[in-house]
């Protein structure tokens, strides 16, 4: 009886030393294995409307005066815009102020010392047609305009260039994925993720350009709107094998 115990336990021994371990994988081990890309599509456009800040500023003893004189400037510039085409709807008034300013005048007495009002008024421009916004410059510094204070042109329908640069970009981080998995060898499997980054688009035109125009013969020669860049970016997650 005793050497059929030692058998038995001998035989159940061997079974626990060879029985295999199932271990549950690890999470690291069950993760798949990814690439993350990002690329950018641009879109080479043309703006379409263009943002002009104009104005005019006057001074005088009394605030009547200052306010009669610029009153009359801007009625003479808003009658120039007409006539160059700016419907009144593309016109806001922006930058309305009015100073008491007083030079400084060390020599003279307090109750003695003379001063003046500035009274500034302006307005926001929508020019639509891009061929027309020198001539629109021109009309408003001849009837008056003594103040720019930019430019800034805009891509007022952009529906279409965004979707050609979004395009772009897509095709472009695709590429670049392959590219990426060729070089490190590895086979790019499926998308994980796409995420789209957003839109970057340029601002206005310096403000001391502008000024330069004020003093130029020929606004028109001095102003183009060019073109510009509208720019999306992406970022893709690709699995690898």
């Amino acid at each position: 009886m005793k050497n059929t115990y030692n058998t038995l336990t001998l035989v159940l021994f061997a079974l626990a030393v060879a029985t295999p371990s199932f271990a549950a994988p690890s999470a690291e081990s069950a993760r798949p294995r990814t690439i993350t890309v990002s690329a950018e599509g641009v879109s080479v456009v043309r703006p379409d409307l263009a943002l002009v800040r104009l104005g005019a500023e006057t001074r005088a003893p009394s605030v009547k005066d200052a306010f009669s004189e610029n009153r009359d400037l801007m009625a003479a510039i808003r009658s120039a815009l007409r006539d160059a085409g700016v419907a009144e709807k593309d016109e806001t008034t922006i930058n309305f102020s009015v100073q008491f300013e007083q030079p400084y005048q060390p020599d003279i007495e307090e109750s003695e010392k003379q001063g003046y009002y500035r009274v500034t008024n302006g307005l926001a421009v929508a020019v639509r047609d891009m061929d027309t916004l020198g001539p629109v410059i021109d009309a408003a510094v001849e009837a008056g305009a003594n103040q720019l204070w930019g430019v800034e042109f805009v891509l007022e329908d952009r529906a279409a260039a965004e979707e050609a640069a979004r395009q772009a970009a897509v095709k472009s981080v695709i590429a670049k994925a392959r590219i990426l998995a060729e070089a490190t060898g590895v086979t790019l499997g499926e998308l994980e993720s796409l995420i789209d980054i957003g839109i970057a688009f340029p601002g206005p035109l310096p403000s001391i350009q502008l000024k330069a125009m004020v003093r130029s013969a020929d606004a028109s020669s001095a102003v183009s709107p060019g073109e510009t860049e509208l720019r999306v970016g992406v970022q893709a997650v690709f699995r690898i094998r």
